[in-house]
């Protein structure tokens, strides 16, 4: 069992699932993974970026502890057509 740390999971449960299946499925992780939540100030924050056609983007940031071994990305795109 997982002691002393701090842990934040979101979860989206998509398909032929009822709420109560949904809650279940949550349940699993929250009886196998007995950890304290992970503060709000540490969690990531969400953003939309909206590029023009043709735009480059970098984006830097700054971490919290610099010594902390473990990190995550998560990145998402959303390629429309532009029918303009």
């Amino acid at each position: 069992m997982l002691q002393n740390l701090q842990l934040h999971i979101e979860g989206l449960c998509h398909g032929n699932l009822s709420k109560e299946e949904a809650i279940k499925i949550a349940d699993i992780f929250k009886c196998n993974l007995s950890t304290e939540p992970l503060p709000m100030n540490l969690r990531h924050k969400e953003r939309v970026l909206c590029l023009p056609s043709g735009a480059n983007l970098v984006r830097y940031v700054r971490v919290n502890e610099k010594l902390e071994e473990n990190s995550v990305v998560e990145v998402s795109f959303q390629i429309v057509v532009d029918t303009g």
